[in-house]
């Protein structure tokens, strides 16, 4: 064969390769990449804006405000809040793994709940949570939402903010 019809017949393969590439891509276009939704949280209060926050379990009660840079502790009376901001930081931070369409009579929020959590902004404007029972696995939380929604935590998250509870320092 002579090099020129080697040469043409390169061309026309490579010609080939392109119109059906193309062809390809047409029928089979590039899909975006889709961004990952950030997660829900419970709380929409803003840290900054945060002046009160309330947590109750069955065996001890915190009431805390926001007084400037610091915060008062009004309950347990006498208790240092020197770890009030990392608690809020911890409600703050849970988010909704999932939620659920299930009443709340057939999941784990009992009374008392295991954490009752509201939380008040400069705004006056408040936030409630109600925390129940961990799922039969172990890797959730049920909670009630103000508005009544079910919706499940990380459980971890949950029981790292218990102990943050449990270490406030009594007077």
């Amino acid at each position: 064969m002579r090099r020129t019809t080697l040469i043409s017949l390169a061309f026309f393969i490579l010609a080939l390769a392109v119109f059906f590439g193309l062809r390809y891509f047409e029928a089979h276009p590039l899909k975006e990449p889709q961004p990952t939704p950030a997660p829900e949280v419970v709380f929409t209060v803003d840290p900054a804006a945060l002046q009160s926050l309330t947590i109750t379990t069955p065996t001890l009660s915190i009431r805390a405000v926001k007084d400037g840079d610091n915060w008062r502790v009004f309950e347990p009376a006498g208790a240092d809040g020197s770890n009030i901001p990392e608690i809020a930081s911890a409600v703050l931070d849970l988010i909704i793994l999932r939620t659920l369409d299930v009443p709340a009579s057939e999941i784990g929020i009992q009374t008392p709940p295991r954490l009752e959590i509201t939380m008040t902004d400069t705004n006056a404007r408040t936030e409630t949570l109600t925390v129940g029972s961990d799922t039969p696995t172990g890797t959730g939380t049920y909670a009630r939402l103000a508005d009544g929604k079910i919706v499940l935590l990380r459980t971890v998250a949950v029981q790292s903010l218990e102990d943050l509870i449990t270490q406030l320092p009594q007077p």
